[in-house]
């Protein structure tokens, strides 16, 4: 999130006056059995709005706090869109970002905010809902955090909760803010009638272990999940577990521990299909009561996958590369994971003051550091190559753009000399170990792309084109992911103004950009409300037929963002969310469909959080399972050509000669099919697990996508 603006000072707020805060530190049991309260203490009381909590509640990661603040707002968000600070601990919203920080504010006049940033600022966890602030309305905000995961309520309504895997402690000395997001800046506009920070201490807590790598499980058999436990008390704690499918069906129920001690408790699951589940516990001392949950998945063991360079699967993620807030435990956890899901590229955003904050210093520590670990689990490093915030490197500093989001790192370079002098040092670095690099990021959106030129950006593309060459002949360069000039009403455009949100792809074509460019990289996003990307299939094809009537013909469609965010259906914040097992389906309809309209990479955006397929704390979604399986099944194929099956019925054929995979499904409803199989013919779900093919052949299919494979090109024909 940006800054936008440095807000007025608003002259008097008089609860900011008070004297010191009210401590208790008696230990008064809380509402929930499970908490002890420790600590209580008046943010009425706050002088001028800020205060420091006492050093015993501070460094510890078994506390538990919790802000509730009652306010009425001078403003409507109709018409103020203004940052309002509520409580805020640290900075990680506008300005500078800092480990160990929460925010509670309401950002833009509408967007309530809950954001924690963990202890080594690689993590953030947040929930947000869009409020509508009427002047003179009471509003009663809480929020309640821990080392692993954040809460909200507004107005008695519970808004949601984010789990945080970095971890989160309130650092000693560190001065919270009370009204304001801090001193003097971005003020709550209205009146703070009551608050109170409180302390917990819980009574029982528990977490499921092995850390980030808990919940993920190759081949089939038993399994053990351990649970690792940590009790106030002396009363001995029993458990037990529970387990849910992806389709919310019970199927394990109060399964006891089958080892138990004081600290952790373990226990041996039964053999279970492939697929993504649930885990809950229940603990519980007598009085006191806590329920742990985690999500783990169930794969199948992995045989050889494609190679990099063979690979179509890719992830995009915002990978911390600044020096100063680089984590190479969490890039290292993080490309673990990634590789382990099947995918073979990597791309991240790079921006030029991560290695360079003087003209005449190259640093390149960190990104030495993330080429290697990307090299030891198999992952190509595919850098988007962004502008830096140094006064000599941002051609902000010559004219700032007019729009309220723009990212420095949008913006063209101020010194093309120094540039490319950048860009050959990395190329020449580099050499045999990155071996494709992407310009810039969606740089056809207004708010992307600055000064707002197409003729501007075709000169720094074929400039920078040419420096990478001239020290690595054989390095690839692709578009800086085009996000809206492709698409119909677009792709003939050959002139806009700045008013338009985009311009088109028929304008960067007349400014004679191809010899600048090895691959047209676009973000090929289903529109939202869209039931999956069916519509997108012609747009790529549309795409390929422009390239080939301006000379392209040659050149390889990549796409380097595409996602569906996922969460409590329904459409919020300008976007559609879906569920976890509709995100798995769309993910593999994603994959198959772009291979078939004739995409060679397809890039899924975000890893973690509402686009990933991992949750914050770094537990599985069922997207990860469904691509896990789906880059095993693919491995070695090629697409061969797509089916006619019916208006409703999705078929599309792989094979290497020797085998051959369909993937179908349907979009609505159920259709059959009659299978003739020609020697082994085997039928599978998206998460590998196999059952047989009925006698008769006849085969249902649904919204959920399987897969039929067998061993020859010809090996199956389909009759619907």
């Amino acid at each position: 999130m940006l800054s936008i603006v440095r807000r007025t000072l608003i002259a008097a707020l008089v609860l900011f006056a008070l004297s010191c805060p009210m401590i208790r530190a008696d230990v008064v049991p809380a509402s929930d059995p499970n908490l002890i309260e420790v600590a209580a203490i008046d943010l009425a009381r706050v002088e001028k709005g800020r205060g420091v909590l006492p050093a015993e509640f501070c460094n510890r990661a078994d506390l538990v706090y919790d802000v509730t603040i009652t306010a009425h707002a001078n403003w409507n968000s109709s018409t103020d869109k203004r940052t309002h600070g509520l409580f805020v601990l640290g900075r990680n919203i506008n300005g500078p970002r800092y480990a160990n920080s929460v925010s509670l504010l309401v950002y833009n006049g509408g967007l309530l905010f809950a954001r924690m940033t963990s202890s080594t600022l690689s993590d953030t966890a947040q929930v947000v809902a869009e409020t509508s602030v009427t002047e003179g309305q009471p509003y009663s905000i809480h929020a309640r955090w821990s080392a692993s995961s954040i809460s909200l309520d507004c107005n008695g309504k519970h808004l949601g909760d984010c789990a945080l895997s970095g971890g989160f402690v309130w650092p000693n000395e560190r001065p919270y803010n009370v009204g304001a997001e801090d001193a003097g800046f971005n003020l709550w506009d209205g009146t703070i009638d009551a608050g109170t920070l409180r302390v917990y201490k819980p009574v029982i807590a528990a977490s499921f272990g092995g850390g980030n790598d808990a919940g993920y499980y190759l081949g089939g058999g038993s399994h053990e999940l351990t649970l690792d436990v940590r009790a106030a008390g002396a009363k001995p704690v029993s458990s037990s577990l529970s387990v849910t499918d992806i389709d919310g069906n019970t199927v394990l129920k109060e399964l006891g521990p089958s080892r138990s001690t004081a600290s952790g408790h373990s226990f041996t699951l039964p053999s279970l299909p492939f697929g993504w589940y649930s885990a809950t516990a229940s603990l519980t001392d007598g009085s006191a009561h806590v329920v742990a949950t985690r999500p783990f998945v169930i794969s199948r063991q992995v045989p050889e996958r494609d190679a990099a360079a063979a690979s179509p699967f890719g992830i995009a993620t915002e990978l911390e590369i600044n020096p100063a807030r680089y984590d190479g435990a969490y890039a290292e956890g993080l490309m673990k994971r990634i590789s382990q899901m099947g995918c073979r590229w990597l791309r991240i955003w790079v921006g030029w003051d991560a290695v360079q904050k003087t003209p005449d210093q190259f640093e390149w520590r960190v990104l030495d550091d993330v080429v290697a670990r990307a090299q030891k689990y198999g992952l190509n490093v595919y850098p988007c190559l962004c502008n830096g915030s140094e006064e000599w490197q941002c051609w902000k500093f010559v004219q700032a753009a007019p729009y309220l989001f723009m990212s420095d790192g949008f913006y063209a370079p101020r010194d093309m000399n120094l540039w490319n002098r950048y860009v050959s040092a990395m190329a020449a670095r580099y050499k045999g170990r990155i071996g494709y690099y992407q310009v810039f990021n969606e740089v056809d959106a207004r708010n992307s792309w600055y000064p707002y030129s197409t003729a501007g950006y075709v000169d720094v593309l074929s400039q920078t084109a040419k420096s990478i060459r001239s020290v690595d002949p054989t390095a690839k360069v692709a578009t800086g992911g085009f996000c809206a000039g492709y698409a119909p009403s677009n792709i003939t455009k050959v002139s806009h103004t700045d008013k338009d949100a985009a311009y088109g792809l028929g304008e960067f074509w007349a400014n004679n950009p191809q010899a600048g460019y090895d691959i047209m990289d676009c973000h090929f996003y289903a529109a939202p409300g869209a039931a999956g990307w069916d519509p997108m299939v012609d747009v790529v094809r549309g795409l390929r037929q422009a390239m080939i009537a301006h000379g392209d013909s040659g050149k390889e469609i990549w796409d380097s963002e595409t996602a569906w965010q996922t969460g409590e259906p329904g459409s919020r914040h300008g976007g559609t969310y879906i569920s976890g097992k509709e995100q798995a389906v769309r993910l593999v309809q994603l994959h198959v469909q772009s291979l078939a309209a004739g995409v060679s990479h397809t890039f899924w955006y975000g890893f973690r959080g509402e686009y990933g397929v991992l949750n914050t704390d770094f537990s599985p979604r069922p997207s990860y399972a469904a691509h896990s399986e789906l880059a095993t099944i693919l491995a070695g194929l090629r697409f061969e050509k797509t089916l006619d099956l019916g208006a409703t019925t999705r078929g599309y054929q792989f094979t290497n000669g020797k085998r051959s995979l369909i993937a179908l499904w349907t979009t609505a409803g159920q259709n059959s099919l009659a299978v003739h199989g020609k020697g082994r013919v085997s039928v599978s779900d998206m998460m590998g697990n196999q059952y047989p093919l009925p006698p008769t052949g006849a085969l249902t299919v649904g919204t959920v996508p399987i897969y039929v494979e067998g061993d020859t090109a010809d090996f199956v024909s389909i009759v619907r």
